[in-house]
């Protein structure tokens, strides 16, 4: 009987866990993972891509997009990682981010972005 308890309260630990959204991220045995296209860029290109706006700050926007969406793919419990936000209110606190850290690969920005939005993400379909 003891055993018994003992292997459902384990059971239930471990379903926890899986339910738990994890601050990690995958990643290879030192500690690194490829990233394409303009997120391994600098901040600092991204400042500089705003300021020129047209392609170049597309490959920006387009980049974030699959990012976001992939996010949203790939995270349990995520409908839209954006919630209510609008994309003009992401790039604004992207430009912030990267004005304060020029040299912080894009990607790095976005991943931060990304664990501040976590918790006012959509969880559902508005259907």
């Amino acid at each position: 009987m003891v055993v018994i308890r003992s292997m459902k309260i384990l059971l239930s630990m471990i379903v926890l866990l899986f339910l738990l959204p994890l601050d990690t991220q995958a990643k290879d045995l030192k500690d690194e993972y490829a990233v394409f296209g303009v997120g391994g860029k600098t901040c600092k290109s991204f400042s500089r891509a705003i300021e020129l706006g047209g392609r170049p700050y597309k490959e920006y926007e387009s980049w974030l997009f699959g990012y976001f969406s992939a996010y949203n793919q790939y995270t349990p419990n995520t409908y839209n990682i954006l919630g209510a936000r609008r994309m003009d209110q992401i790039i604004t606190w992207l430009e912030t981010q990267c004005k304060q850290y020029p040299n912080q690969f894009f990607v790095t920005a976005a991943a931060i972005l990304l664990r501040n939005m976590y918790e006012t993400r959509r969880n559902f379909s508005p259907k």
